[in-house]
């Protein structure tokens, strides 16, 4: 029977007060079980306002993470709220495994960010399965990202530019946004049926976009390793190398994008070879065949639609024009 440190925690009667016991006082760090006026149960983190870390907080299905500031103390306080009690169990492992998984951290930051990973992994193991691995529908998603990163973004911008401009890890509708230039990546595997699937009405919506480009990736599973063939852990690892290189302070920038979209350098993807074909790209205007928010009636959304790639071949742009579009922007264009 899972243990339940909270039973004896009283409801507070002030709500922007927590009842709160100290977790282990020979923890490094400040962690506490809590409860608030609501009668929800809580892990808290404290630390200092010296440790806070800009990065995003996850939104999680039945949980939520704040980073609570008190500037009057110069304290910072990371509260994990269970939201739905069904997932109180789920919720007890989570907090043990962010406890002691912080036990090596060897500052508040890196605890604070180590926390915050850890409830990232827990995430997208309920929702992939009991390995936690990103399915291979999602590696090639991922895959083809990266690749944009490290081939355009990457070799035309700063690291800061290149990663701030990867929005579709903090669920953004297009995976790429830098000044008013778009690019959404879509992988598909060789000699699949002629289609790409869009999953919204805005993920092709060029509304306020100046340029607007699709690039399509074509990846294929391979049956053992090979000199054309790769991992994603590998892809990944390459691109942080050039990041390290390049400036090493991102690094930690690069691998919260990472985390957002559910992978980990601990994951085993070493049976999971990829080999990369056609890799194309489209340039979306009025006339390309896509669905967009504004034609759809009131009350319809949520569309998910297929779009014939011969359809998309009068679209076709060259990678060329592709980084003349987005050197103009790195040129102050």
């Amino acid at each position: 029977m899972i243990k339940n440190p909270w039973s004896k925690l009283p409801i507070p009667n002030i709500r922007s007060s927590i009842s709160a016991l100290r977790v282990d006082s020979k923890n490094p760090w400040e962690f506490f079980w809590g409860r608030d006026i609501e009668n929800k149960i809580l892990l808290v983190l404290k630390n200092s306002q010296n440790s806070f870390s800009s990065r995003k907080i996850p939104k999680l299905k039945g949980l939520e993470v704040k980073n609570i500031t008190n500037r009057e103390v110069r304290e910072n306080s990371l509260v994990f709220r269970l939201v739905d009690l069904a997932y109180r169990d789920i919720f007890y492992r989570l907090c043990i495994d962010i406890i002691e998984s912080t036990n090596t951290a060897s500052s508040e930051k890196e605890a604070f960010n180590v926390a915050i990973n850890r409830t990232m992994r827990w995430h997208y193991l309920l929702k992939g399965g009991a390995d936690g691995l990103l399915s291979p529908e999602e590696q090639k998603g991922l895959i083809g990202e990266l690749l944009f990163l490290e081939r355009q973004m990457l070799a035309l911008f700063n690291v800061n530019e290149a990663l701030c401009a990867w929005i579709g890890p903090e669920g953004a509708p297009k995976d790429f946004e830098i000044g008013n230039v778009c690019v959404e990546v879509k992988s598909r595997r060789i000699g699949a049926a002629p289609y790409i699937v869009i999953n919204s009405e805005h993920q092709l919506d060029g509304l306020g976009i100046q340029s607007f480009f699709l690039n399509v990736v074509e990846l294929n599973r391979a049956s053992a390793e090979s000199d054309d063939s790769f991992t994603l852990s590998a892809i990944a690892k390459r691109v942080l190398e050039q990041i390290f290189l390049s400036d090493g302070d991102l690094v930690e920038l690069y691998e919260n994008l990472l985390v957002s979209v559910g992978f980990n350098w601990e994951d085993d993807y070493s049976d999971y070879f990829w080999i990369e074909g056609a890799n194309l790209f489209y340039a979306i205007s009025d006339e390309f065949p896509r669905i967009t928010a504004h034609q759809l009636h009131s009350g319809i959304s949520n569309v998910k639609y297929s779009i014939s790639i011969v359809e998309c071949e009068p679209f076709l742009a060259s990678e060329e024009e592709v980084r003349h579009v987005l050197g103009g922007i790195e040129n102050g264009n």
